[in-house]
């Protein structure tokens, strides 16, 4: 099996019970996954979480992504060094990175991001990846928005924890 096999078969194991149809990904090698989160856990843009899941196309890579927030170019300094210090060390991003998603010449995406490298994935380890991943974000988002309330630049996607 190809780690795509492997990650479609992950995926079919994250699809909701009784879905028409699992989670597969498209032809372009990428799936989005809307994970519904009650408001009174955290305020989610649409109370869900949107996870992109992207196959690199050398097919022997793929990407977990969520968008955080809007990042304008004039963001100061300080707000980058920020980001770049936090993920020095895992735990401080719960083993997530963040980057920088082009949007256009005003303003980017923040986005949290999650590399995969080895050669296979079982359906129990994407599971389980998934769910940590959700959890990092969950953690990343709240970091983000009070980084926004600081920075004018910077406008947070979600309200984070009620």
């Amino acid at each position: 099996m190809t780690l795509k096999d492997n990650l479609n078969t992950g995926l079919g194991r994250v699809s909701s019970p009784g879905a028409s149809e699992p989670f597969v990904l498209d032809e372009n090698g990428i799936c989005v996954l809307p994970v519904p989160m009650p408001p009174t856990l955290v305020r989610l843009a649409d109370n869900r979480l949107m996870v992109r899941v992207e196959m690199a196309p050398t097919g022997n890579l793929f990407s977990l992504m969520t968008p955080l927030a809007v990042v304008g170019k004039t963001a100061s300094t300080e707000f980058y060094k920020t980001l770049f210090y936090r993920q020095r060390r895992a735990e401080q991003v719960v083993g997530l990175s963040m980057a920088l998603q082009s949007e256009d010449e005003k303003q980017d995406i923040l986005v949290a991001t999650y590399h995969w490298m080895l050669d296979a994935i079982t359906p129990e380890e994407f599971a389980e990846l998934f769910k940590k991943f959700t959890f990092g974000a969950l953690v990343l988002i709240q970091e983000i928005v009070e980084m926004a309330r600081r920075e004018s630049a910077v406008k947070s996607l979600h309200k984070g924890r009620p």
